[in-house]
Formats: structure tokens, sequence, C-alpha cells
């Protein structure tokens, strides 16, 4: 399933943005004018930037640049799909078959978190800039609903495997799956040095992710508990 969700979300990104041939003039023109709107947007932000500087930046006439993209919102998304597309490659070996879904999850942790220091844009949105929110707010609809819900279904298993053996119902397991998710949101933050108190990001990441998955130990029921157990349990 962990596999499946992720071949489906790496699809689907590619469907609003497809990858040619990285030899076909036309594919490295398209990409070239995608990295220079990005450089743009995280230097000078989305509203301050215009088509204009995005064809002089790019190399190409404001004419050519529109034979790729029709408005400034549209290359907002396009820059965006691209970091998510690979952060998607970067995260391949989450899945890879021989290791424990208790490694799953700390892999995938640990790689969002340190992964958001790589994706300017998508931080951008985690840390809840005004102006890309407003215009991922006019995007197709099913791109971010389609997304979100892969993402959800694949970190729930995740979570689910990793808390084996466990007691927890499919409520419970997605409120911890969904309170992992919300941490990634914590990571623009962990740019600052101050914050990792003189940590590395990698080890920052790496002490959150084996924290908050060693958590994940699901106690016994309190009716199969001793009253002593429980007693110095509370103490």
């Amino acid at each position: 399933m962990a596999a499946l969700n992720y071949e489906e979300m790496r699809q689907m990104l590619e469907s609003y943005s497809a990858t040619g041939d990285p030899e076909d003039p036309r594919e490295r023109k398209r990409l070239r004018i995608i990295q220079a709107a990005t450089e743009l947007f995280i230097r000078q932000g989305y509203r301050k930037t215009s088509m204009e500087e995005v064809a002089r930046q790019a190399g190409v006439a404001k004419g050519t640049l529109y034979l790729y993209v029709k408005t400034k919102a549209e290359l907002m998304v396009l820059a965006i799909v691209e970091e998510k597309k690979r952060f998607m490659g970067e995260i391949r070996h989450v899945l890879a078959p021989d290791i424990t879904p208790r490694q799953r999850l700390r892999r995938y942790m640990r790689t969002v978190l340190v992964m958001a220091s790589e994706m300017p844009l998508v931080s951008k949105v985690m840390s809840g800039d005004r102006e890309i929110l407003a215009v991922l707010a006019e995007a197709p609809e099913a791109m971010g609903d389609q997304h979100e819900q892969m993402r959800k279904q694949m970190l729930n298993q995740m979570v689910e495997e990793a808390a084996r053996p466990h007691s927890y119902t499919s409520s419970e397991i997605e409120d911890r799956a969904d309170m992992i998710y919300g941490l990634m949101f914590f990571s623009p933050v962990m740019a600052d040095p101050r914050v990792r108190m003189g940590l590395s990001l990698e080890r920052f990441a790496e002490l959150l992710a084996n924290m908050v998955v060693d958590g994940l130990t699901n106690p016994q029921p309190l009716e199969q508990r001793s009253v002593r157990g429980t007693i110095r349990g509370d103490l």
C-alpha cells in the first residue's frame, strides 16, 4: 500500500508538470524558466516578481515565456511541484524492503525534516506565506486534495506498522499520524541554529525522529496492569 501510494503521488505530480527528455532543448528551456522563477520567488516574493523579470532571468523573450506558461500563478504552482518531485525522489529510500517499520518511519521523519531546508518554496508554504497560500488556493482543487489524501494514507500506514503490537483504534493511529505530520511545519524553524542548540540539522532531525517513534509504544490497557504497577508507574 505504501509503495502504491508513493507511485500514485509521483504520477500525480508528473501530471501537473511532466518531465520530458532532459536532452530536449524545449524541456531544458522549460526547466530553466521554472528555476528562474523559483529563484526570484524565493529572493523577492511572489508579488514583487514580474513575468518580465522571470523571462530576463531565464534568458528568454517574454513572448517565449508565455509559450510555456499562461500566468505567474501557474509558474508558482509549477515551481512548487518541481520541488515536491525532487522530494519524492529523495523519499524513495524510505520504502526500502529490507528495513523494519520503525526504521521506515524514522527515516521518513528525518528525510522530511531535513529536506524542508532544500525546499524553500514549500517551506514558505509551511511557514504560512500569505502570498503563496493565496496562489495555491486558486490552483486546481484536485492537486491539493489528492496529494493530501495520498500522503495521509501512506503516513497512517507507516505509523500503524511502526506501533505494532498495539491496541490503538484507527482514530488513535490517525491522531498520531497527524501529530507527526504537524511536526513537519516546525521544519522551517529548524533552520535557525539557536533552535537546534548547536546540533546539526541532521542530528536534530534524527533525535526528534527517534524520540517520536520510540514514544509510539502502546502500553497495556489499564485493566491488565496490577494496582501496584499502576501506582508505581504514576510515581
